[in-house]
C-alpha cells in the first residue's frame, strides 16, 4: 500500500553518504544515526542526525533510546559498531522502524504505508528492526539481528557485552 508520502533529496543523500564510508574520511564526520520523520503527511526529511563527533563516547544504542521516549514515530538509520566473539570488530547499517504502541492510528498507518517506498532507498543494508514497544529494544534483541548464526555471534555492541 502506497502513502504517497515523497522522500526528499536530503534522505537519499543522507543515505548514500551512511553506506559509503571511505577510509581517508575523518572518523568524526561519520553520520552514525539519522532519523527520518513524516513531515505534514507529505514528505519524508531528515530530522536529525548524529556524527561521531556529537556523540562521543555516549553510546548511540541510548540516543535511539532516548528518541524513542520523544517521538512516537520515526525512521532511523543506525551506523552499529560490534564485536564477535572473535574479537573482530564489524559495522552494520540497521534501518529501525519505531512506531510507538502508544502513538495514533493515522500516524501508524502512514508510517507503516510508506516503510517500503523508504526501504527502496536503502539497497545494501542488511537489517531491518520495527520497533512498536520500549521493550523491543534492547542489545540483545539487537545481536540477534544482526549476527550471523552459522558462523559468527555478537560479543558487543558500542563496547557493551552482550
Amino acid at each position: 500500500m502506497a502513502s504517497g508520502v515523497e522522500i526528499c533529496d536530503d534522505v537519499k543523500d543522507m543515505i548514500a553518504k551512511m553506506k559509503v564510508v571511505k577510509s581517508g574520511d575523518d572518523q568524526n564526520d561519520r553520520v552514525r544515526l539519522a532519523i527520518f520523520s513524516i513531515r505534514d503527511c507529505k514528505e519524508i526529511i531528515v530530522a536529525k542526525m548524529f556524527n561521531q563527533k556529537d556523540v562521543g563516547d555516549s553510546p548511540v544504542f541510548s540516543i535511539i533510546t532516548d528518541e524513542m521516549k520523544e517521538d512516537p514515530c520515526f525512521y532511523a538509520l543506525y551506523d552499529c559498531n560490534f564485536q564477535t566473539k572473535d574479537n573482530v570488530d564489524k559495522d552494520d547499517l540497521i534501518f529501525i522502524t519505531w512506531t510507538s504502541d502508544a502513538a495514533s492510528i493515522k500516524n501508524k498507518m502512514i508510517y507503516a504505508s510508506s516503510k517500503e517506498n523508504l526501504k527502496g532507498c536503502m539497497k545494501g543494508v542488511k537489517h531491518h528492526m520495527q520497533l512498536n514497544d520500549h521493550s523491543d529494544w534492547s542489545r540483545q534483541a539487537l545481536a540477534e539481528k544482526i549476527q550471523d548464526k552459522s558462523t559468527w555471534r555478537v560479543a558487543k555492541i558500542e563496547k557493551v557485552d552482550i
